[in-house]
């Protein structure tokens, strides 16, 4: 192992890009960051994108070098225009946040959408940027609204889907697992405690109102039926009188 890092110092000096990046990530594992970004930089400076990306999170959390959200932006977005997923999904939190640039709307639904089409995507929290910075554009007219739907729709398609709930075998298994499979379909995956109580508290009404006009119905027919039975009687009762 040590001859492998020896050699790798060797091509690094030498100027190998490759040898370079492998050896900034060698000192990052050992958590030499200052090495880290000695050799993240001189790999980076020969426009190589991952090293780019590995520099720019070392200015984003401050490892080896003073945080400085600029040059982070800086160097992400030299690594994302040459295609880097990573690099272009943190360019476009550095728009929602105004981290070291100043916050676009537009630069970070940009930025977003390219790492999409790679198969990066953005997390809840990353479009609650977007959000917050969409109602900003609404609020003052600074920015504007081009795609935040579409970035929505391709996040709620990768998200991981719902674990199968596990089939109650006890009794009353045929009622109570369809109500289940319901419940699943319509109460949101994501839906914390306080939303569960007011979706259950809905249900539980509009399963009332149901109920209740069901029961209006079955009374109405009942007695819809009693009419025409006691009709029926009274057309032969007449018909023995006479």
């Amino acid at each position: 192992m040590k001859n492998d890092i020896q050699k790798l110092a060797t091509e690094a000096a030498q100027g190998y890009v490759d040898a370079q990046f492998e050896l900034a990530r060698f000192h990052d594992s050992t958590r030499n960051h200052i090495e880290a970004v000695k050799w993240y930089r001189k790999a980076a400076e020969q426009n190589y994108a991952d090293a780019q990306f590995g520099l720019a999170r070392c200015y984003d959390t401050g490892k080896g070098v003073r945080k400085d959200d600029v040059e982070a932006a800086k160097w992400y977005r030299k690594a994302a225009e040459q295609g880097h997923a990573e690099a272009q999904r943190e360019l476009g939190r550095c728009y929602t946040k105004g981290k070291g640039v100043k916050a676009d709307y537009n630069e970070a639904e940009r930025w977003f959408s390219a790492a999409f089409d790679q198969g990066h995507f953005a997390t809840e929290s990353d479009f609650a940027e977007l959000n917050a910075l969409l109602e900003k554009s609404f609020r003052d007219g600074s920015l504007k609204y081009k795609g935040l739907e579409r970035l929505e729709k391709q996040y709620e398609e990768k998200k991981t889907p719902r674990r199968p709930r596990k089939k109650y075998t006890g009794p009353f298994a045929g009622l109570v697992n369809p109500l289940a499979e319901l419940w699943d379909m319509i109460v949101p995956e994501d839906a914390n405690f306080f939303e569960w109580v007011i979706l259950a508290v809905i249900y539980v009404v509009v399963a009332s109102v149901l109920l209740a006009v069901s029961l209006l119905f079955f009374v109405f027919q009942v007695f819809q039926v009693l009419f025409l039975v006691e009709g029926i009687r009274g057309l032969a009762h007449g018909r023995r009188c006479r």
